[in-house]
Order: C-alpha cells, then structure tokens, then sequence
C-alpha cells in the first residue's frame, strides 16, 4: 500500500529532470497552500520552483485507489508580466509527466494522467505560475 505522500513523491522523483527546485507540501520553510494555489512564503529562487500537493489518498475502491496530486512550477515575473519561459516550462513538465504514466513502488502498481494544465497569476509573490492537477491511482488488488 502506498499513501498520498509516496505518490507525490513518485512526481516529484518523476519532475528531477527538469532541473528546477521541488518542494513537497510538508517540506515548505513557511507558509501554507490553498488548493491549487501555491502560496509559499518563501523567496522563489530565480530560475524557478516546482511545488507539489498530495490531496487524500481514497481506500474505498475496489480496483483502484486514488487521488489528486497538484503540480505548481513559480516562476518570477520579468517587469510585472509572466517570464515567456514559463510556457516552456509547462510545456516541458507535461512531456516528463507523458512519458513515466505508468510504475510500481513498494510492489504496487500505480499509473496516472494529467486531467488539466494552466497559467495563473500569484500577485502576492510577484510571480505567474503553471499548475498541473493530476488523477494518481494505485492498484487495489492483492
């Protein structure tokens, strides 16, 4: 059996290519997170940050458990507009993600897909972000 922070952690393993800073939810310095929206009080390094959020792990399916895992990569404004590079960076995090759907850890198997993608504004942190919300299930069969 796996929880939600293996599978968040299973991303975050799956995103160190990107060559970017991660963060899981528990391992923030200070600061909370509202749903999708990665508020970190924390100074965003330069190049960027990837922050990732493992909502509740159901255990009430019969073949699969689930749950949703959000992935948010900061990225600093250039001059008060999102920095061009960001798109490239979703569009590069979307291909990783594509390309490991599918795995085992802990002798379960376990497959996801991204079920959305965007670009938002976070005025508060001077910065524009993209988020990714993946569907994560675990095999729930023995």
């Amino acid at each position: 059996m796996i929880t939600e922070i293996d599978a968040g952690h299973v991303i975050y393993d799956d995103l160190e290519l990107m060559g970017l800073e991660r963060r899981l939810k528990g391992h923030l310095i200070k600061g909370g997170l509202e749903g999708e929206r990665p508020m970190v009080g924390e100074k965003i390094p330069d190049e960027g940050m990837i922050v990732i959020i493992s909502k509740r792990m159901s255990a009430d399916k019969t073949y699969f458990n689930d749950c949703t895992i959000e992935v948010n990569i900061l990225l600093k404004d250039i001059e008060g507009e999102a920095n061009p590079q960001l798109n490239e960076l979703l569009k590069k995090a979307i291909q990783t993600l594509s390309d490991n759907e599918v795995g085992k850890v802990e002798d379960v198997w376990y497959r996801y897909s991204i079920r959305s993608h965007g670009i938002e504004q976070e005025s508060r942190l001077s910065c524009h972000y993209a988020n990714i919300t993946i569907d994560f299930e675990t095999l729930n069969v023995t």
